[in-house]
């Protein structure tokens, strides 16, 4: 199952009696299902990138799309977009309440925005990002900011007038992050939800350097690969990386190389014809760097 439909959301709990949904109407509850039911009995109906679900319950019908949106400013260039509509005759200040359940870790970031890790076997996946999008709604979660397994993700809605039509109470997106670091994960959570609610964009590089050995020798030679990534909603392009030589080790001529990207090497000034020690070495990338895309470069030093 892809990672960021809705299916994800609801088929981590489907055993649950706790509330999945709930609709009110002003303060009286004139819908509630767990996500057993649901699943159950809701009719789905699949056409290409869109899943529509249908519940009714007495003179309540509950319809939730779920599309699949090619959307640039989005990790992976998509995003998806949940709506749940609600058509009852009587009711008059509609409002929804879903809760949605991860299998991992989840933490809240900003007013509308939550992310949760994707755990197999004991291993943190890629995060998942919820974003909610439409004015009134927020976002909480379990127990605030601390950290435990199967929490819960609720998206509240404002109450929306209601004359007896479909109307529309609730819309959220859901997003799969490109990062497994969870603090770069945050950052990224926190580009999206401005975002998709203040309509900022944003282009942030994330930069993590690793050594192909951690305890090396004298004479060791040491690959050194920087990794950066596209955390932000924007494009990023002409993106310069420098990273200087490491202490006591020596650069390794001509072994700086890139995804699409132009080595230049900085030296120590000597007298010519003599040519300097590499004090650091420049990338200049030439590729147009997307929201949720990473590359990397690297070069070789040898251990004095």
């Amino acid at each position: 199952k892809d990672e960021s439909t809705f299916g994800y959301w609801i088929s981590n709990n489907t055993n649950a009696t706790s509330p999945f949904l709930e609709i009110k109407d002003g303060e009286k509850n004139i819908l509630s299902v767990n996500a057993k039911d649901f699943a159950a009995k809701a009719k789905m109906q699949s056409s290409g990138n869109k899943t529509d679900y249908t519940y009714t319950s007495g003179a309540v019908t509950v319809a939730i799309a779920s599309d699949v949106l090619n959307d640039e400013a989005m990790p992976l260039g998509k995003t998806v977009q949940i709506s749940v509509k609600v058509k009852s005759a009587s009711a008059k200040n509609l409002s929804a309440i879903v809760t949605l359940f991860g299998d991992g870790y989840v933490s809240k970031v900003g007013t509308n925005g939550a992310f949760t890790s994707r755990v197999e076997k004991g291993k943190a996946e890629y995060p998942l990002v919820l974003i909610a999008g439409n004015a009134g709604s927020t976002v909480s979660t379990e127990n605030g900011e601390q950290k435990a397994p199967g929490r819960i993700v609720k998206v509240t809605s404002a109450a929306v007038a209601a004359s007896g039509e479909e109307v529309e109470v609730l819309s959220f997106r859901t997003i799969a992050s490109t990062v497994k670091n969870f603090e770069k994960s945050s950052n990224q959570v926190k580009n999206i939800e401005s975002m998709t609610v203040a309509k900022k964009e944003k282009t942030e590089l994330s930069i993590l350097n690793s050594a192909s050995k951690l305890t090396p020798f004298p004479g060791d030679t040491i690959t050194y690969t920087i990794t950066y990534h596209n955390i932000g909603t924007s494009p990023a392009q002409d993106v310069v990386i420098s990273n200087p030589i490491p202490v006591a080790t020596t650069y390794v001529e001509n072994s700086a190389a890139g995804d699409k990207a132009e080595v230049s090497v900085d030296r120590k000034k000597v007298a010519p014809p003599q040519q300097g020690e590499v004090t650091g070495v420049n990338w200049k990338v030439a590729k147009r760097i997307n929201p949720g895309e990473e590359g990397t470069v690297l070069f070789k030093a040898i251990v004095r």
